[in-house]
């Protein structure tokens, strides 16, 4: 309901309108009627009224310096209706001026005074409707603000998917004009759950915050950070704490890259930069930073050499238990270690790192017996011996994959077909609603699962037990009905239909199965 104050100095024209209009009717409520402008400045103070219809000649204080008063204080926003008579255009026109649009002539009826309500209404309401919506716009914006900084750093740092206007935008959207970066990627000694990576995270925007950590995100199982170029001593003294600090927390020891400096065209080649430093980390028994200066020829050789594409397509490969394929990829990697004549420190290198993604794959956490024989690489001599020992690792772990994956399998298609024998007579009773509804899986995969388990597609094998507890109920007794036999085994009242199908399956009607099997009951031929 919108409050309302009259002011005008003449009784009989604040009476007259107070009294014109039954305001409740009208979702209004009549707040006050002040003789003057001191005194509508305190029912003002008082009610916070919406809407002020004021006289605009007024002694001690006229309309017009009522309505700069109250709007100099700025705290409610207020619609001025201003009243005046066919002798006051001056002040009608500096009203105008001063941006005032709603106004009355006096005298004025109970109609035209409704009509200027009723505007004024539709106004307050449009206004309430724009600020909600530009409320609720910001909430989302500061919401979701956080999840575009994230993706952004991600996309820039992979797929370098920006160009320098597009980041230029972005910069201003977080009210920072740095063109110089670096680029900090930090991985975890053993492999960590999304929240432990999070409170990396955390840690880590605490800890560069007066520094202005621009943004910073959670890359597959690892943790980026985009930073301004400072300086390296006080850089290292901030990264050791956010280890110390980690590690005390969660027992975990970090390996961090730190890039040299760059500008926005330089960080997707500064994140390959990192992830090449890091691939030496496994000659560290702890957690350490690592920069170009700690790796021999590390720039050039970092920045050429990327083969995550060819970890990834292993270790899918193992995970999903295809031993062949596995080995395939696998053979595809070390022939270009071989074509590369890459160093065998650098093959090494490589080689444990993907060893120890390999031996995450299988069913159980590593063992530590599996996560110390990583030190077997630094004993091979030849790239032969190296190929050898991880396919054999490979090869047991996705053995063991393919078998859990059957039994897996199997327990699947058992469920599918326990529900089906205790829904038959469901005629919603489809693969769809199984996976959907039942077990959550994909629709696709599991058909295809189905029948390769069964041989026979899914709706095919539902008709097929439908006809057999069809037979089963025309068999076990005479009382049913075929309407009745029709919606038991998931066929509505369709008996045309139920009819069709029962004669495709067995070659007969419901009706002359039932004679034959009787029939043959009186022979004594079941």
């Amino acid at each position: 309901m919108h409050k309302v104050l009259i002011v005008d100095d003449e009784k009989l024209s604040r009476d007259s309108i107070a009294q014109l209009i039954s305001w409740s009717e009208h979702d209004l409520a009549l707040v006050g009627a002040a003789k003057n402008g001191f005194e509508a400045l305190e029912l003002f103070e008082a009610e916070r009224p919406d809407i002020i219809i004021t006289d605009i000649k007024m002694p001690i204080m006229n309309g017009l310096e009522l309505i700069r008063k109250i709007q100099e204080k700025q705290e409610h926003a207020v619609v001025f209706v201003v009243l005046s008579g066919y002798d006051d255009y001056a002040y009608m026109s500096e009203a105008m001026r001063s941006g005032l649009k709603h106004y009355l002539l006096k005298p004025c009826n109970e109609v035209q005074i409704l009509e200027v309500l009723t505007e004024i209404k539709k106004e307050i309401e449009q206004e309430h409707e724009k600020q909600n919506f530009i409320t609720k716009l910001h909430h989302h914006y500061k919401k979701m603000l956080p999840h575009v900084k994230e993706q952004f750093l991600r996309d820039i740092a992979l797929t370098g998917a920006y160009n320098q206007r597009d980041f230029d935008e972005f910069m201003e959207m977080l009210h920072t004009n740095i063109q110089t970066f670096q680029l900090v990627l930090v991985q975890f000694s053993d492999s960590c759950g999304y929240l432990q990576r999070f409170a990396l995270k955390n840690i880590a925007e605490d800890l560069f915050t007066s520094e202005g950590l621009i943004l910073s995100t959670v890359v597959e199982e690892s943790v980026l950070l985009l930073i301004p170029s400072m300086d390296f001593q006080k850089l290292i003294a901030i990264l050791n704490r956010m280890s110390e600090i980690y590690k005390s927390y969660y027992h975990l020891e970090l390996f961090i890259g730190v890039s040299t400096d760059g500008g926005f065209k330089d960080i997707r080649g500064m994140y390959k930069e990192v992830q090449g430093y890091l691939r030496h980390r496994f000659y560290f028994t702890e957690g350490c930073i690592i920069t170009r200066e700690d790796v021999q020829d590390g720039v050039g050789s970092s920045r050429q050499e990327d083969f995550s594409a060819s970890f990834e397509e292993i270790t899918m490969s193992v995970k999903a238990g295809d031993v062949k394929a596995a080995e395939e990829r696998l053979r595809e990697l070390f022939q270009i270690f071989e074509i590369r004549r890459m160093e065998i420190n650098e093959v090494i290198a490589y080689c444990m790192e993907l060893y120890l993604i390999i031996i995450r794959k299988g069913q159980l956490p590593p063992a530590p017996e599996q996560l110390a024989q990583v030190v077997r690489f630094q004993e091979f001599s030849s790239l032969q011996e190296t190929f050898e020992y991880l396919k054999s690792v490979m090869g047991t772990i996705a053995t063991t994959n393919q078998d859990a994956s059957s039994s897996k399998h199997h327990r699947m298609v058992a469920s599918v077909l326990q529900i089906v024998e205790e829904h038959l007579s469901n005629p919603d009773l489809t693969l769809t609603w199984i996976g959907k509804e039942l077990l959550y899986i994909n629709v696709d995969y599991l058909g295809r699962l189905f029948t390769k388990e069964m041989g026979v597609k899914f709706s095919q094998y539902v008709i097929d037990r439908r006809m057999e507890l069809a037979k089963h109920l025309i068999e076990q007794t005479s009382d049913f009905k075929i309407y009745e036999i029709s919606t038991m085994t998931g066929f509505r009242e369709e008996t045309q239909y139920f009819g069709k199908v029962f004669k495709k399956y067995t070659g007969m009607t419901p009706s002359e199965y039932k004679r034959s099997y009787e029939e043959r009951r009186s022979r004594g031929i079941e």
